[in-house]
């Protein structure tokens, strides 16, 4: 299992570049201006279409079975078939969350705001699921050329470098990420008893690049509200690999469905209950 999570993750880390590449030939640009919106998408869609297309011509090269692509990009989930030395892809017929096949989960832009506003908070999220579990995951940032990557069982790594969660021990010395739509939806009692009692908060877009701070102790915590799973499914399972505990902010353990919007807690296990507890009312 474990040389064919590391062959999976070869092929996440050259669709990452893939798509970094195709996002960098946008970054910089002005999109302000009418007729901005659709070509900030079109850099997004690039993006995507590099991932999957370089995805699917390394699984294939080795393999015929079926392979499912959810994309944060795509209107609906897809199914690839090989097909004569190459593949097509269709239309994926079944509810997509009672599959429990090889299924590739793509974001081809996590952070498209700050992206479009020439900020460098921006990431290619990927991750491959194979029984309803994320197997092997990558996050790459072409800004900072920075590229996370986890397999299940084996660790998370930065540039290849083990990476751990931060070793803090109380909420009044942590820093934690709280999303832009739990700013909005949380209640003002909520955020002010977290505000009170954490050492510092701070607000980014990425939340695939939250969740990978987290992983590597950059910030003690990530706390996200209707993320949409393709965003989030790389950075969970890197954050779960760097040791840091994960929840839902009412409690529980996250729930991981492919085309549904989640929300998650990532922090180091020093902050976990109070953290839990400054969170269950989110």
């Amino acid at each position: 299992m474990q040389k064919y999570l590391m062959e999976i993750s070869f092929y996440l880390k050259n669709a990452a570049f893939a798509g970094g590449d195709e996002l960098m030939k946008g970054f910089g640009a002005d999109f302000s201006g009418k007729g901005g919106r659709a070509a900030r998408a079109s850099y997004d869609i690039h993006s995507s279409a590099a991932i999957v297309s370089a995805l699917l011509f390394a699984w294939f090269a080795q393999r015929k079975d079926d392979v499912a692509v959810v994309s944060k990009e795509a209107v609906t989930p897809k199914i690839a078939r090989y097909d004569n030395g190459g593949y097509i892809i269709e239309d994926f017929e079944h509810d997509i969350n009672a599959y429990g096949g090889p299924c590739f989960c793509v974001s081809g832009l996590c952070g498209g705001g700050a992206y479009a506003r020439g900020l460098r908070d921006f990431c290619v999220s990927i991750a491959y699921i194979e029984q309803k579990k994320i197997r092997t995951a990558a996050v790459f940032d072409p800004v900072n050329v920075e590229l996370f990557h986890a397999a299940a069982g084996m660790g998370a790594y930065l540039n290849a470098k083990s990476i751990r969660v931060s070793e803090t021990g109380h909420i009044i010395d942590a820093c934690v990420s709280v999303d832009n739509r739990t700013l909005r939806t949380a209640g003002k009692d909520a955020l002010r008893a977290l505000s009170a009692q954490a050492l510092s908060l701070r607000t980014a877009e990425a939340c695939g690049l939250e969740l990978c701070y987290t992983a590597c102790g950059r910030i003690d915590a990530a706390v996200m509200h209707d993320a949409h799973f393709c965003d989030c499914a790389a950075g969970l399972l890197i954050a779960k690999e760097a040791g840091a505990a994960v929840f839902y902010p009412a409690g529980g353990a996250p729930q991981e469905n492919l085309v549904e919007r989640t929300s998650i807690v990532a922090a180091c296990p020093g902050i976990e209950k109070e953290l839990l507890l400054l969170t269950r009312s989110f």
